[in-house]
């Protein structure tokens, strides 16, 4: 019985490092987007920028001291990270269910 307990433990710690693995999954996803989005639109020439209210204008402020190739450069970057990230985050949850479907056997 005492096995049971601990594996049924097991099996609900693997469950919710899963649940909390596709949810940073889901936010790593949203945040690529967003990064691939202003990338592309500083890459086209527009420039106006996401989000609105005191944010929105410190980053116009910002930008006025950015040349359009740092920016481009930093953009790059920001994308590059993001995708490594997601795929860490994915191989991770990869495992996860690995390690589930094995402790269901």
């Amino acid at each position: 019985m005492k096995e049971y307990v601990l594996y049924v433990d097991a099996i609900k710690e693997t469950l919710n490092r899963r649940d909390e693995l596709e949810v940073d999954l889901l936010y790593r996803r949203e945040l690529l987007e967003k990064k691939k989005e202003e990338l592309l639109s500083v890459q086209d020439g527009e420039d106006s920028g996401s989000g609105n209210g005191t944010a929105s204008g410190l980053r116009a402020w910002v930008r006025t001291f950015e040349t359009k190739e740092d920016r481009l450069q930093r953009l790059t970057q920001a994308v590059s990270v993001a995708q490594t990230s997601l795929e860490v985050n994915t191989i991770l949850i990869t495992k996860t269910h690995f390690m589930r479907s094995l402790c269901l056997d």
